[in-house]
């Protein structure tokens, strides 16, 4: 059954976990929790892999968010360790250079519990795009990401069912760039599929 946007209450926003991996993100990491919590999240874990610029003392001046330090054991281990974690139904994985809009997690929600997907992704959009690289970049998540469906595999910014994650979790060992590729094919060798959400997800190009 279609569930509004208008009954999506804040005990269906309670039964959501955002996960967010850091590693030196002290120019993005307040935003991107900001825009989370005005989202109306409360539940929100930071797992830090260890660094070295001020994202620490950042998150410890922020209320109710839980940090968890990851210690250059890379970001599978970091993921893992997040979902691990989370107490909740539903668990969101995103990214620190990532801002979501007030619907973004109301429509994620809707789009997963009216469908039979293990998770959804959202559809990626850059903040600004005003050169060259910025088209490219936005071109390539029109292809890959931007498009509605079921697929086979799903990257970041996701929402999945928790009991589905924690009994596939991140492989801690997986090295690569493509963790979230590694945990998609093993869960869909057993008979899951993912889809794509509606809702838009913002990502920030910072020029340092």
């Amino acid at each position: 059954m279609l569930i509004g946007l208008q009954i999506i209450t804040m005990k269906n926003l309670n039964s959501i976990t955002v996960t967010i991996p850091t590693l030196n993100e002290e120019k993005n990491i307040l935003s991107c929790i900001k825009s989370i919590k005005k989202s109306g999240i409360k539940n929100i874990i930071v797992i830090d892999g260890g660094s070295t610029d001020n994202t620490i003392n950042l998150l410890k001046k922020i209320k109710n968010i839980k940090i968890f330090k990851a210690n250059k054991k890379g970001l599978a281990y970091q993921r893992k360790l997040g979902v691990l974690n989370s107490k909740t139904k539903f668990t969101a994985l995103i990214d620190a250079d990532m801002r979501v809009t007030k619907n973004s997690f109301k429509i994620m929600y809707k789009d997963l519990i009216k469908s039979s997907y293990a998770g959804v992704t959202a559809f990626v959009k850059s903040n600004k795009i005003d050169n060259y690289f910025d088209k490219s970049y936005q071109q390539i998540q029109n292809i890959n990401i931007n498009r509605s469906g079921p697929r086979r595999m799903i990257g970041t910014p996701t929402l999945w069912y928790t009991k589905i994650l924690k009994k596939n979790n991140f492989d801690p060992f997986f090295t690569g760039p493509s963790d979230d590729t590694d945990l998609c094919y093993r869960i869909y060798k057993k008979g899951f599929i993912f889809g794509a959400s509606k809702a838009v997800v913002k990502h920030v190009h910072i020029k340092f």
